[in-house]
């Protein structure tokens, strides 16, 4: 497979990573927190044990490979420094 068609592929499939959908689970409110704490940079590992603490489960390399771009939905902050959410 060509480079090309592989890029188009992955521009095709936007799915929704395990991030994401906690995301998407909270209030408006605990929305805009955890947009706080991307646009401070917040480290991966603080953000995954503060949702940890909330009752999701979910890593930090789940967070981290998400705020990269590298997770399924590919919409992390790795150019943008802001969360682009689902």
């Amino acid at each position: 497979m060509s480079l090309r068609a592989t890029q188009k592929r992955l521009e095709q499939n936007k799915s929704v990573c395990k991030l994401s959908t906690i995301y998407l689970s909270f209030v408006k409110d605990d929305q805009s927190v955890f947009d706080e704490w991307i646009s401070s940079k917040k480290p991966s590992g603080w953000i995954a044990r503060v949702l940890l603490l909330e009752g999701h489960s979910v890593g930090e390399k789940t967070v981290k490979r998400h705020l990269d771009g590298f997770c399924s939905c590919s919409e992390g902050t790795k150019y943008k420094g802001v969360y682009r959410g689902a």
